[in-house]
């Protein structure tokens, strides 16, 4: 059976929206194949997705969410998720970027927080209206209950400082998942261990493993497969890591690909 594992935001999403034409293309592969989501966002933030490609009705796909924290297996129905950053950790790592982000959230399971920075309150003159409304969230501040990962918001320090926080956390990732977005998980956590589970469990070969994605946080998992696809979108060194180049989410460049493989 083929197999397609895709991230969700910059690959396969147009700023956050599945395009008609991609959600049908994807269902007529599940006929056939398995769809893995691979992405950076929580299952329950992948809720709509998996309702609109019908994930449910095929059986044999599977979720991968926060970066590798968490998985769901359709066709068994079970569901395993990893430890995440303890508060104490969370606050050492904030300090870090006060000075050099316009905002650091955290995922804890049930919702999302914000910290503080110097430059936060410069989000209530945001002209995207999904940053204006993240100036509103709740201010992580006296939760002592471990959160799943930590995101900072246009991060405008220089490459030798991130290095320098790097050193200084080496328990943890500090993933480059756009221009101006950093992601940051415990070390350990990754797209690819979970993919390599299911490959385990269901006999996967590389050669039936087609694989899209666009940030750090998928440079792995496309190290798996000859198959493996960044949008023209994507990060420079992520272009260069994937074996192909595809279309941008704009115009639907895993749509694109699939119907050329498989139609």
């Amino acid at each position: 059976m083929k197999t397609i594992i895709t991230d969700l935001d910059g690959t396969l999403l147009d700023h956050g929206t599945l395009h008609p034409h991609t959600i049908k293309t994807l269902k007529k592969f599940q006929k056939n194949g398995r769809l893995i989501l691979a992405s950076g966002r929580s299952l329950k933030n992948m809720k709509l997705y998996v309702e609109q490609l019908e994930m449910t009705s095929f059986q044999n796909g599977a979720l991968i969410g926060l970066n590798g924290l968490e998985r769901y297996d359709f066709k068994t129905g079970t569901y395993h998720k990893e430890q995440g950053i303890s508060a104490k950790e969370v606050k050492k790592i904030a300090r870090s970027f006060r000075f050099n982000s316009l905002l650091i959230m955290v995922d804890l399971p049930d919702q999302e927080m914000k910290i503080n920075t110097v430059f936060s309150f410069l989000l209530r003159f945001a002209a995207i209206k999904r940053l204006r409304q993240r100036s509103r969230l709740k201010t992580y501040s006296n939760q002592n209950e471990p959160i799943d990962k930590i995101i900072v918001l246009f991060y405008i320090g220089t490459k030798r400082h991130l290095d320098a926080i790097r050193r200084q956390f080496k328990a943890y990732q500090i993933l480059r998942i756009g221009r101006f977005w950093i992601e940051i998980m415990p070390q350990g956590i990754d797209k690819q261990i979970q993919i390599q589970y299911f490959m385990k469990q269901y006999a996967i070969s590389s050669h039936d493993l087609y694989i899209f994605g666009d940030g750090e946080n998928d440079r792995n998992m496309l190290s798996l497969t000859q198959h493996s696809y960044a949008p023209s979108s994507a990060l420079e060194e992520i272009k260069r890591t994937a074996k192909h180049i595809c279309p941008p989410p704009a115009k639907e460049g895993v749509a694109r690909v699939i119907e050329s493989l498989f139609d």
